[in-house]
């Protein structure tokens, strides 16, 4: 079951987008951030590929668009998609649930069809989860995606999945 572990990978990204709002907020109200904070900042910058070189507040206003959760249920449909539940030989293989390539020869295991496509092999599911949760949050390809889930929450204040599956695409 893969639920436990989407759970688990939500608790560090709710903690991580907790910490870039009370940052965000604190600039507001001109309150100096610590050098620990500027080095949890610069972590996050980094991991979420978010412009190093522009101001703290335009990088925690970008966070603010990244770093964030997407319901369960569109994660377990795409694992479920992806991995033909859990039976694909990616899954099997590579603990890769998602479908997710690697791009330097060597890097994963290879497609039957196309030796020139690899797709990744991770230690864990966990280790999946998380890989993919960093490309929906980051990934030039699913600027839509997160762009739904900015407006599904300032709006209703919850995500719908099935909205959210027009930015997959």
């Amino acid at each position: 079951d893969v639920r436990p572990l989407i759970d688990k990978a939500n608790v560090g990204i709710k903690e991580d987008r907790k910490f870039v709002l009370k940052l965000l907020n604190n600039i507001k109200k001109s309150k100096k951030r610590s050098e620990i904070e500027m080095k949890k900042l610069s972590t996050l910058v980094a991991y979420y590929e978010v412009k190093a070189g522009q101001s703290v507040k335009k990088q925690l206003v970008d966070l603010t668009e990244k770093v964030n959760i997407f319901p369960d249920s569109l994660i377990l449909a795409q694992a479920s998609l992806e991995s033909a539940w859990g039976t694909s030989r990616f899954a099997a293989e590579g603990n890769n649930f998602f479908g997710q390539h690697c791009f330097s020869k060597g890097c994963g295991i290879s497609a039957r069809g196309d030796k020139k496509v690899e797709v990744a092999k991770f230690v864990s599911v966990y280790d999946s989860i998380q890989s993919y949760y960093r490309n929906l949050n980051s990934g030039k390809a699913y600027k839509k995606l997160r762009r739904l889930r900015s407006e599904e929450l300032s709006k209703l204040k919850k995500m719908n999945s099935l909205k959210l599956t027009e930015g997959l695409s």
